[in-house]
């Protein structure tokens, strides 16, 4: 439901602002029910640059993959990172290092689709 998909967007901007966040992990399952084609793929439009617009999440998204994305073109999700500054996900799997409040924070992201593979 598009309406119920908008709203959970403003959610994300609301509490984003309110928490001044730097950054947002996506978990995977960025398009249902069939990810991206392309770069282009009017999805990017739709689900992804439109809700997601609020001033408080024009911040780095570090994001993962999902089943769902991988009925779709991966690849492309993964360029994605080279084209849109907020979009990060360098490749299927990818480690980042954040300091807060003087700790060492070591993200590590897996395609577990991936992995069930081999």
């Amino acid at each position: 439901n598009t309406s119920i998909k908008m709203k959970l967007a403003d959610l994300f901007g609301v509490h984003a602002k309110r928490l001044n966040s730097t950054f947002t992990i996506g978990v995977g399952d960025n398009f249902y029910n069939s990810g991206v084609r392309s770069l282009t793929d009017i999805k990017w439009a739709w689900y992804w640059e439109g809700p997601f617009s609020a001033s408080s999440l024009s911040h780095k998204w570090y994001m993962a993959l999902g089943n769902h994305d991988h009925r779709g073109n991966v690849e492309a999700q993964i360029q994605r990172t080279e084209v849109d500054p907020r979009w990060h996900m360098p490749a299927r799997r990818f480690a980042q290092v954040f300091c807060f409040q003087g700790q060492r924070i070591h993200l590590v992201v897996l395609d577990a689709e991936d992995e069930l593979k081999k």
